[in-house]
């Protein structure tokens, strides 16, 4: 709320402008902007969530999951994002199985297998899941 007997114009020039502060004594500082790393124990909270929820998501597909083109299917790492928001989950295909067909497999399952993560990994926000094809392997 403004007085009076200040004009719309002076209060906009003793307005600092956007990226500037004023500081105790009037004078205008202008601020720089600092990119901060993470601290070590948040990468390490986060490589915590991002094994908990690898454990879950091979618990789901060995124990839940009943789709015949995902059986030997091994989930071989996650990349959580730094939000959270999304997970890429690498998966390794026995050999001579077509990987398109695993990858259709997982597309139909992905919320299913979302919504069961969402039950047994206690989080703020379930990630999107996409799943990344890495390497064949013998059984």
């Amino acid at each position: 709320m403004r007085s009076p007997g200040i004009s719309l114009e002076e209060l906009r020039a003793h307005q600092p402008s956007l990226g500037e502060r004023a500081a105790p004594c009037g004078a205008r500082v202008k601020m720089k902007h600092v990119k901060v790393e993470p601290s070590a124990a948040g990468t390490h909270r986060h490589q915590r969530v991002e094994s908990s929820i690898l454990e879950e998501l091979r618990s789901i597909l060995r124990d839940d999951i009943s789709d015949p083109e995902l059986e030997g299917v091994e989930l071989t790492a996650i990349v959580l994002s730094p939000d959270g928001k999304l997970a890429r989950v690498h998966f390794a295909v026995p050999r001579g199985r077509p990987r398109t067909a695993v990858e259709r497999a997982f597309s139909r399952a992905t919320g299913f297998m979302r919504g069961l993560l969402a039950d047994g990994v206690e989080l703020k926000r379930t990630p999107e899941l996409r799943f990344v094809y890495e390497a064949e392997i013998t059984l």
